[in-house]
């Protein structure tokens, strides 16, 4: 049986083998390639699935359904050619490493293009 190659990113994104705090600048760098060519997967997945890359408002509060932070209501800060920054005011933004997770109060920035759907929040803008 053929696994796509997102399916494979998923898969490996589970495996606690695979993001242990590295120790070794081996280890980091190896684990630094991983996550570009998971990025690179994902955002091709993305683009290919969903066409144009959501465009969140700066100073607006959105549900956000994210394909690796899952779901949380974020109000925008600002935003580049890749990532949102906003402050969490709702739920957690989740990641793989629990220290890195984010809460109410607290900064985020995510890739735009892993947005599988933002509802904006009336009256939280």
């Amino acid at each position: 049986m053929e696994t796509s190659a997102l399916q494979l990113v998923k898969d490996q994104a589970q495996d606690e083998g695979l993001w242990f705090n590295a120790e070794t600048a081996s280890e980091a760098y190896l684990q630094q390639a991983l996550r570009a060519l998971h990025d690179a997967v994902e955002r091709e997945e993305n683009q290919t699935t969903k066409g144009q890359v959501m465009k969140l408002e700066i100073d607006k509060t959105y549900l956000i359904k994210h394909s690796r932070k899952g779901s949380f209501i974020a109000r925008v800060i600002g935003a580049d050619l890749d990532f949102t920054y906003a402050i969490i005011v709702g739920g957690k933004a989740e990641a793989l490493l629990k220290e890195n997770e984010r809460h109410a109060g607290e900064s985020v920035s995510f890739r735009t293009s892993f947005v599988t759907s933002a509802v904006e929040q009336p009256g939280k803008g």
